[in-house]
């Protein structure tokens, strides 16, 4: 990608967790639009758009899923960013993970540590499980500088939020993609 080549506006390069574990039980999927999408679930992720004009909103959707039956009951990572390319506005929690929200920004550092929320339904519920997704939130960047800029989602290291099967407990990072 050379950002530079389409001027006045911003490329979002996206790095997923550390490459899909194998066995992977919860995978995460990020997705930038220059809105929203309309429903906090899905059979797909929408398809992100690359570059942004300055100045500009950048939603970025974060998605989870999981291929265990009795779905996620919390979902929770981090994000890092390029400050200096952009700064978060805000973060929405969609209705599925809209318990125990929780999303601390650090715009300085380009961190926002413990973005999580948990759906506290029961397992019957079956919340974001193969091959449908549950939206976790909506975090609006807004695009300040031109170039790439890369957007990381971590696992969360917390002890004290973290992704949770229904039923099961905590989900070892090793297996989150």
């Amino acid at each position: 990608l050379n950002a530079y080549s389409v001027p006045l506006c911003m490329t979002v390069v996206f790095l997923a967790l550390a490459s899909a574990a194998k066995g992977a039980v919860v995978d995460f999927q990020l997705t930038a639009l220059s809105s929203p999408s309309g429903s906090d679930a899905a059979a797909t992720v929408p398809t992100s758009q690359s570059t942004f004009a300055l100045g500009s909103s950048i939603f970025l959707e974060v998605w989870v899923q999981t291929t265990n039956s009795n779905g996620v009951s919390s979902a929770s990572l981090d994000l890092l960013f390029n400050s200096s390319l952009a700064t978060v506005v805000s973060v929405t929690h969609s209705s599925v993970f809209s318990t125990l929200t929780h999303a601390s920004i650090n715009n300085p550092s380009g961190v926002i540590n413990d973005l999580s929320g948990s759906h506290l339904g029961p397992c019957t519920d079956a919340t974001a499980v193969t091959p449908n997704w549950a939206r976790v939130a909506v975090v609006e960047f807004s695009a300040d500088t031109d170039g790439p800029s890369t957007i990381q989602a971590v696992a969360a290291g917390s002890p004290v939020y973290g992704t949770a099967i229904c039923g099961l407990g905590d989900v070892n990072p090793v297996n989150i993609a």
